[in-house]
Formats: C-alpha cells, sequence, structure tokens
C-alpha cells in the first residue's frame, strides 16, 4: 500500500521546531526507536531529531505526485542524505533548487531515486560546492526540459555521470562554475544531446570541465 502526498517542498519543514542551521544528515527509514516526542508531523509521517540528525520514519512507500521544488533547499550544513529508495517519485515533475545552498553536501546516491516524470531541474543541485562526484548515469531524464543553472557553482566535482536528455531545451549556464575547486577540473562522462536546446547561453563560462567534447549536436 502506498500513501500518497502532492507536494514536498520547503513546506515539510514548517511545522518542525528544528533550527535548519543545525541538521547535517537526514535519513528516511523504516522505524527508529527514539525517545521522548515527535518533533514534528507532515502528512503524516514521523519526523525526530538527534544530535543534528533527522530520521523520517516512512514506514510504507510514499508516492509524491506534486513538486519538490526546493524540498531541501538551504540546509547549509547538511553533510547526507539517505534512504530515497524509501519514496516513489517516479511522478514528481518538478525538482528545481531541490539541493539548492546544501554547501557542505558530499554525496548524493541517485541510484534508487525515480526521475521518470522530471520536466524542470532548474538549479537543482545549484551552489552545492562540496559535491565531488555526482552520478545521474542510471536515471531515466527523457522527460527532462529545463536544467538551467542545474549544476552551477559545483565547484568541487571532479567527475559528473550524465543521463539521456533527449528533449531538453533549457541548458543556459548548466555547468556555470562548475570544478573550479577540483584539483584537476571536471570529467563528464556520457553525451550532453543539446539538439532541442533555445538557450546554452554560457552553459560551460568560467568552468573547469577537462573534456569539452562531452557536448554533442550543440544547436546554437
Amino acid at each position: 500500500m502506498n500513501i500518497s502526498s502532492k507536494n514536498w517542498d520547503n513546506t515539510i519543514w514548517i511545522d518542525s521546531s528544528i533550527n535548519r542551521n543545525e541538521i547535517t544528515a537526514i535519513h528516511f527509514v523504516e522505524d527508529y526507536n527514539h525517545e521522548g516526542d515527535v518533533a514534528w508531523l507532515f502528512d503524516g509521517i514521523a519526523g525526530y531529531f538527534n544530535k543534528g540528525e533527522v530520521y523520517m520514519v516512512v514506514d510504507e512507500s510514499i508516492r509524491i505526485t506534486g513538486t519538490m521544488n526546493g524540498a531541501f533547499a538551504g540546509l547549509e550544513n547538511l553533510v547526507a542524505i539517505d534512504g530515497f529508495e524509501r519514496l516513489d517519485t517516479s511522478n514528481v515533475t518538478d525538482m528545481s533548487y531541490l539541493f539548492q545552498k546544501c554547501k557542505k553536501l558530499e554525496k548524493i546516491d541517485f541510484a534508487n531515486f525515480e526521475t521518470d516524470s522530471l520536466v524542470l531541474a532548474k538549479g537543482m543541485f545549484l551552489d552545492c560546492a562540496s559535491l565531488s562526484v555526482l552520478d545521474l548515469s542510471k536515471n531515466n531524464m527523457n522527460a527532462l526540459k529545463d536544467a538551467e543553472s542545474m549544476f552551477e557553482n559545483c565547484h568541487a566535482l571532479d567527475e559528473i555521470y550524465l543521463p539521456s536528455t533527449p528533449n531538453m531545451e533549457m541548458a543556459r549556464r548548466m555547468f556555470y562554475k562548475v570544478g573550479t575547486q577540483s584539483g584537476s577540473g571536471t570529467t563528464i562522462y556520457g553525451n550532453l544531446d543539446t539538439t532541442n536546446c533555445k538557450d546554452i547561453g554560457y552553459i560551460v563560462a568560467e568552468s573547469m570541465i577537462v573534456n569539452l567534447d562531452f557536448m554533442q549536436n550543440i544547436n546554437t
């Protein structure tokens, strides 16, 4: 049985008494042995806070049917997030600014993160300055249209593994300033098809990308 939720944006934190600047990790878990009261409830999901770490108890699969725009944005001390396999995001169309300004986030495991319906990814990883490797190669992003500033200011990225994006229309500033603090620059694996793009302005401006040949069929 699935529990459906329409929207997972910044409102997931509204009823929380947590100081968001204290959050260092988020775990989506089946159960959590806790002491004390529930920190907050969101759409029937209990959230607990313990020494900087948030535990969101998802004992049944959660199907998110609306937007995830900005859901984790601005958690500037967040270092880790896991348990995405407990979320059904296959119907989410908007993940814009999902991790914006998660400046200390070092790793995101997207292997179980469903992006089949994703159309809007504007600023999805904007200002994620500590990410070193980002592997999206196993994700279905055939529906993606807007990738503006998707990886902008990901200064520490050593490697990006891209999925196929045959219907992308907007790629402006997509890799702006990527890899500027990486020791050897950023290597991008996979081919970016920009055939249908209407705007690729500043797509790799001020970046330290090692292999600019990753862009195929550039439409200027």
